[in-house]
């Protein structure tokens, strides 16, 4: 059975007038949450504030004691930074000292390798020396068939090379 147009209408508007008051109550709690968010934001930017002013108030005296004595302030720093720096530079100095003296010892011990090694190569020559000196007393010369006749260790190097010419 069919409802008769008015019926139909009266429900169209029953329907909307409800629709309608469910969007008002919801508009009224968005509303009011923006209302509790805007209170609670305006309370946490008014902390921020005072948190803000209670940093910078000490700065802000620093700086106010600064500005009323501004050589006294440039001194007190000049003397940290003087300070510092002589420590800095008694370091490097240090540092520089004990680089020489590492340069030194290295230098002595390739001096004293040097000295070894020649004090060898001297003991050498020496050693030869005494062997030429040994064979230049032994050696006689009569004859040139002579130089035949000689061991060879008894020989000179001027009969050796004689012979080696020779033959």
């Amino acid at each position: 059975m069919e409802q008769p147009m008015s019926a139909r209408v009266n429900q169209f508007c029953d329907n909307l007038r409800a629709r309608l008051d469910s969007v008002e109550r919801r508009l009224k709690s968005v509303n009011t949450s923006i209302q509790a968010l805007r209170m609670q934001a305006e309370r946490s930017f008014g902390e921020r504030i005072d948190l803000a002013g209670r940093q910078v108030q000490p700065k802000v005296e620093c700086g106010g004691d600064c500005r009323a004595s501004p050589k006294v302030w440039a001194l007190r720093n000049m003397v940290k930074l003087w300070a510092a720096f002589g420590e800095w530079r008694a370091r490097q100095e240090k540092r520089e000292l004990n680089a020489r003296a590492d340069r030194a010892e290295a230098y002595a011990v390739g001096a004293i390798d040097y000295a070894l090694d020649a004090i060898d190569e001297a003991e050498e020559l020496i050693r030869g020396a005494v062997a030429a000196r040994i064979d230049a007393d032994s050696a006689v010369v009569r004859k040139e068939s002579a130089v035949r006749g000689l061991p060879e260790r008894y020989r000179t190097w001027t009969q050796q090379l004689a012979r080696f010419h020779r033959t």
